[in-house]
């Protein structure tokens, strides 16, 4: 479309600082003109028109969880919750990688992701429950894979493909 459009932060994560926002991630639906928006330290879906109009809003759970602000850092601080760390889509579907984590935590042995699926209603489809931590995601429409990287137990890399 060759334009630039701003677009204010949605009503229900202003906040008193605006770096938060660097953690979100976007994906996007050019057929239906559409843009996905997870948010890295509040529980929020969000999705928008290409003309920078926001459709709908998700939380994902029960708790509103939003970042608590070091005030001299005017950042997140260690106590707060990484929520949805990577987004990706298809045609069909949103992919949203979920750590519900405290940062200071992210770490110890034994954390688990998950990967929430939701139409491009944002209605929400199913869970994929991961054996490990991930950090990013990628799908493959064509082959049907999930694919995800991260660590194990050990911390030791790792890439792990779910069939869809």
């Amino acid at each position: 479309m060759d334009t630039i459009i701003w677009i204010p932060y949605p009503q229900s994560i202003q906040c008193s600082t605006r770096t938060t926002g660097n953690g979100n991630r976007l994906t996007s639906n050019d057929s239906i003109q559409r843009i996905a928006i997870s948010t890295r330290y509040h529980n929020k879906l969000f999705l928008y028109g290409y003309d920078g109009k926001i459709l709908k809003e998700v939380q994902i759970g029960k708790d509103k969880i939003y970042p608590q602000i070091d005030s001299k850092q005017k950042r997140p601080n260690k106590e707060s919750i990484l929520c949805n760390l990577d987004i990706q889509s298809t045609h069909s579907y949103i992919y949203v990688l979920a750590l519900y984590k405290p940062e200071k935590d992210i770490h110890k042995p034994n954390i688990t992701s998950k990967i929430f699926v939701f139409d491009w209603n944002l209605n929400y489809i199913t869970t994929h429950m991961l054996p490990y931590k991930a950090h990013s995601i990628d799908v493959d429409e064509n082959t049907q894979k999930l694919i995800y990287l991260g660590n194990d137990n050990n911390e030791e890399c790792i890439i792990g493909i779910i069939s869809l």
